[in-house]
Parts: C-alpha cells; sequence; structure tokens
C-alpha cells in the first residue's frame, strides 16, 4: 500500500542574485544562490547573529542569518540560502553551505 501526502509542499525555485534583483517576490521564501563575499562577514555569538554578503559577479547582495554560523562557514565558497527580501537585504531562514574545494576530486 503506497501512502501520498494529503498536502503538496510548494516548490521553491533556486534564484541568481540578478534574478532577484527584477523579482517581485511578496512575501513568499525563496531560494537564492551566490557566491561568499570573504572580507563581508560579520559573526556575533552573543545574539547568535551572522551577516554577511552574496555575489552573483554582477550584482551583490546584504544576507542577515539569525542563528549558529556553520563550523565550516568561513572556507565556504557556494551558499544557497532560503528567506525572504526585505528593506534590500536578504533575512536568511535556511543556509546550505557547498563543500569547499579542498574536498574535490584530484587534491589531496
Amino acid at each position: 500500500m503506497v501512502i501520498w501526502p494529503t498536502r503538496v509542499s510548494a516548490v521553491l525555485f533556486l534564484y541568481t542574485l540578478s534574478e532577484l534583483k527584477s523579482l517581485d517576490p511578496g512575501d513568499k521564501k525563496i531560494r537564492v544562490k551566490g557566491d561568499l563575499v570573504k572580507d563581508s562577514i560579520n559573526w556575533n555569538p552573543g545574539q547568535p547573529l551572522l551577516s554577511f554578503e552574496l555575489t552573483d559577479g554582477e550584482n551583490t547582495m546584504k544576507m542577515v542569518y539569525n542563528g549558529v554560523k556553520p563550523d565550516n562557514f568561513d572556507h565556504s565558497q557556494d551558499l544557497i540560502v532560503v528567506g525572504k527580501l526585505e528593506d534590500n537585504k536578504f533575512i536568511v531562514s535556511k543556509l546550505m553551505l557547498q563543500c569547499p574545494s579542498k574536498y574535490e576530486e584530484g587534491e589531496e
């Protein structure tokens, strides 16, 4: 017997920062992919609050994440964030890191 879910989850498309600038997401959560701007990282462990910038090579946007900074965050390059656009900054509710290049094939 196969049990199908009675409710289908909303699909989140993956946008670049350039696409995000022309998008009007309203109050919907969206996913954005970009490269971490290394010198933009600001971590306040007392709150905990992490702010940083992502870029796609053409556009850069400030990201704000209210949560614990992942251990390997400073070594990440590509990030995917889920959240909402508010006042020209992106409020991150979920932060996903791509493995650092040191784990790529052929490197030891």
